[in-house]
């Protein structure tokens, strides 16, 4: 990417010491405390931050007046921004894919914590937060970048997807 920003790959490194503080190897039961489940919540704040942050950094650098889209959900530029590249448009995602809603449910999970959302849902929404589904959240954020790479050779002088970890479990 032609951009100094490239502010995902930092957004990544907090996340991963996010998750490590939350320490997946103590967890001996179905239960996490809730100041560990925090850290994993903030994990999970920053890896949507990542994606936002890479779509934009894509956005700015292969789409033409980029800027009147940002206002677009993040949801849907994740599938409107490859078809309008000023390069090479492609289809690389559709609603319909395992990827997207994996990345989907990332999104709801950060608006639900970042936008206190209803207590009810607020509540399952904690609950439900888990090292592993963190990591799955992770991995299908890596995915996305290996999607857009393989289809816009993004990181061509850039070893970052060869350096980044697969999984944090």
């Amino acid at each position: 990417m032609n951009t100094d920003r490239k502010l995902y790959k930092k957004y990544l490194e907090l996340a991963k010491e996010q998750f490590n503080k939350s320490d997946s190897s103590k967890q001996s039961s179905k239960y996490i405390s809730e100041h560990r489940k925090v850290y994993l919540i903030n994990c999970l704040i920053l890896i949507e931050l990542a994606l936002e942050s890479f779509v934009n950094d894509f956005g700015y650098t292969y789409v033409i007046n980029y800027e009147y889209l940002e206002r677009i959900s993040i949801k849907n530029r994740l599938i409107i921004l490859p078809k309008i590249s000023k390069y090479h448009s492609k289809e690389i995602l559709h609603e319909k894919d395992n990827l997207y809603q994996r990345l989907n449910s990332l999104i709801k999970y950060r608006n639900i914590f970042v936008h206190r959302d209803a207590e009810e849902r607020l509540d399952k929404a904690f609950d439900r937060v888990s090292h592993e589904l963190v990591n799955d959240f992770y991995k299908a954020t890596i995915e996305l970048f290996r999607l857009y790479n393989k289809s816009f050779n993004i990181f061509k002088d850039d070893n970052f997807l060869n350096n980044i970890d697969q999984s944090w479990l």
